[in-house]
C-alpha cells in the first residue's frame, strides 16, 4: 500500500524507441532523442515553480537525462524506479506489448521478464522509503510501466502518461488523484 502523501512524478523524456514505437524495459537503456532533450528541458520552468525537496530517479539514461535538464537539483538515483523488465517484448513493436497486458493477469510474468505484480511491489516499497525519510515534496522522475503500477497500487484506473508529463499524486480521504500539470 502506498503511504497517503503527496508527491509528482515525471516520465522520461522521448527516445527512439518510444519515436518508433517500440518496447524498451529495463534491458534496454536508451538515452533521450533530441525532441526527449527538448521536452526535459521545457519542464524546468515548471518544476522550478515546486516545492521540490529531492529529485530520484530511475538508474537508466532517459530518466537520468531528463532530471538533469529538468531540474536543478542533485539526483538521488534509485534502482528500484526501473522500468519493468519486459523480457522477450524488449525491442518489439508495442502492439505485442499492449495486446499481452490486454490478455495476461499482472502475477503472470512476460516471457523471461518480471511480472506487473512484481513491478508494483518494488516501485511501491521504493516510493514508500523515500516518503518515510523525506516526507513529501519529492519528485519522482521515472518511466511508463512504473506510473501503470502506481496507479493500480492506488486505485485509479489506468491512463497514458506522455513523454515528460508531470503528474501529482495527491491522497483524498479514502482515494487518491493524479493531476497533469
Amino acid at each position: 500500500m502506498l503511504l497517503k502523501k503527496s508527491f509528482y512524478f515525471v516520465r522520461h523524456g522521448e527516445t527512439n524507441y518510444n519515436r518508433n514505437y517500440l518496447c524498451a524495459g529495463s534491458q534496454i537503456d536508451a538515452p533521450l532523442n533530441k525532441t526527449g532533450k527538448y521536452q526535459a528541458r521545457s519542464l524546468k520552468e515548471k518544476i522550478s515553480s515546486l516545492s521540490i525537496n529531492k529529485v530520484i530517479c530511475s538508474p537508466l539514461k532517459r530518466t537520468i537525462q531528463t532530471a538533469n535538464l529538468a531540474t536543478f537539483h542533485p539526483l538521488i538515483i534509485e534502482h528500484d524506479l526501473r522500468e519493468c523488465d519486459l523480457g522477450d517484448f524488449d525491442g518489439k513493436p508495442i502492439s505485442g506489448f499492449i495486446e499481452h497486458i490486454e490478455t495476461t493477469p499482472a502475477d503472470v510474468a512476460f516471457p523471461n521478464g518480471e511480472s506487473r505484480t512484481e513491478l508494483t511491489k518494488r516501485v511501491v516499497a521504493a516510493i514508500n522509503k523515500f516518503l518515510l525519510a523525506h516526507g513529501d515534496s519529492l519528485l519522482f522522475v521515472s518511466h511508463g510501466m512504473v506510473y501503470w503500477s502506481l496507479l493500480e497500487a492506488v486505485g485509479i484506473p489506468f491512463h497514458h502518461i506522455a513523454n515528460a508529463e508531470l503528474i501529482q499524486f495527491k491522497p483524498q480521504q479514502n482515494s487518491w488523484a493524479t493531476v497533469k500539470l
